[in-house]
């Protein structure tokens, strides 16, 4: 690490407790502003014969000066290596500043109290903003730990993303209703993901629910592994026409739902609150086979959408036509360039120029745009 005055922004790498690269004690004696620390975890944060030089290490790493993002990962791909809790619990209290806290593929170990201890660290934290727990699991314990968990981590007071992923179904815990609505409570949550959790329909009504109040403020949602039905397809769409703030909202269907026929009236609904909605820039329903089986009057309806009606969406997952795949991509690509601002009465020259340089890098869209609004190419004071 070259010691510099400046602030250090790439990610300072630490493998292992022992720092034999003296990486972390340079750090600590430059005194720089590191924000950005990601560690490889190996044996040595569980070895009996490491346990003081681990309970040093976080010590010293949560002090660091200015660390606002931690992310902990395995050293080698396909081994599960455990971590402590009490000693992620001892990063946090260090940590005053920290903004994103980060664990990928480990093992959390630990008694109920060292996990409440951390729970409450986690909840008590007022600087965080982001919360990933990633191919992780939890110890099995009664009542279940996943439970509190959540609900700790959603009465985080400054909570802005979660991401919850399993290693496989269910590792972290079954996802009750309750811990799901807890986490529906956390008033500044903007993204939320739900990965590998055997989510059955009516944790996706809450989930619905949640995001047809006016005050929430979620901008992304992903799931998968949903039990979904026709029925909560429709209340899907009826979300859709009242929704103001979701950008991205992403739908992973079960291994048993995807192989049944969902009704076509479902999808139509969907289409038609499309037409409608204003703020989605990016929606998906697929499976682990891919993409639901959409009749062609279905997939139709979605490109007439598309062509005439819906001018803020950028991404959209749901097609297997390949004949009508490029009208599909076009009109997306149209409306990742800026056509709503072409089709808006009170659009500007100046906006529609700006519309019209972003499309240069795609002649069809640029003749497209060019073809719209003719008229303000014409100084309408020299007619």
């Amino acid at each position: 690490m070259d010691l510099l005055d400046e602030d250090y922004h790439e990610p300072l790498w630490l493998c292992g407790v022992r720092d034999f690269s003296g990486v972390l004690e340079g750090a600590i004696q430059s005194n720089r502003i590191i924000d950005n620390a990601e560690v490889s975890v190996d044996d040595s944060f569980s070895d009996a014969d490491t346990q003081e030089l681990s309970l040093c290490f976080v010590e010293r790493l949560g002090g660091l000066n200015g660390l606002k993002s931690l992310r902990l990962l395995p050293d080698k791909v396909h081994i599960i290596y455990e971590v402590p809790v009490r000693l992620l619990t001892i990063a946090l209290q260090r940590a005053r500043g920290l903004q994103m806290f980060s664990i990928c593929a480990v093992d959390l170990v630990g008694n109920r109290d060292e996990f409440v201890e951390f729970m409450e660290s986690l909840r008590n934290h007022a600087s965080l903003h982001l919360i990933r727990l990633i191919r992780c699991r939890l110890p099995e314990m009664s009542p279940p730990m996943l439970a509190d968990f959540v609900a700790h981590v959603s009465a985080i007071p400054n909570l802005k993303e979660v991401e919850l992923c399993g290693a496989e179904e269910s590792s972290l815990g079954i996802m009750s209703n309750e811990a799901l609505t807890s986490i529906s409570g956390a008033a500044l949550l903007e993204k939320f993901c739900l990965d590998n959790f055997e989510l059955t329909q009516d944790h996706f009504m809450i989930l619905l629910q949640w995001l047809e109040r006016r005050n929430n403020r979620l901008r992304g949602v992903s799931v998968s592994a949903c039990e979904i039905n026709s029925g909560g397809l429709h209340y899907l769409a009826r979300m859709l026409r009242g929704n103001r703030t979701l950008e991205e909202l992403s739908i992973c269907l079960s291994h048993s739902r995807q192989n049944q026929t969902l009704t076509d009236e479902c999808f139509m609904a969907i289409s038609q609150s499309l037409e409608r909605n204003t703020s989605l820039r990016q929606f998906g329903v697929s499976g682990s086979n891919g993409w639901p089986t959409l009749n062609n009057n279905v997939q139709k309806c979605f490109l007439n959408m598309l062509r005439h009606w819906n001018y803020t969406l950028e991404r959209l997952s749901l097609f297997d036509r390949a004949d009508l795949q490029p009208d599909v991509n076009f009109f997306l690509a149209t409306n990742r360039l800026g056509r709503k601002f072409l089709v808006d009465e009170n659009c500007t020259k100046e906006e529609w120029l700006q519309a019209i340089i972003r499309s240069t890098c795609d002649l069809n869209c640029l003749y497209f745009f060019l073809s719209m609004k003719p008229e303000l190419l014409v100084d309408q004071t020299q007619i």
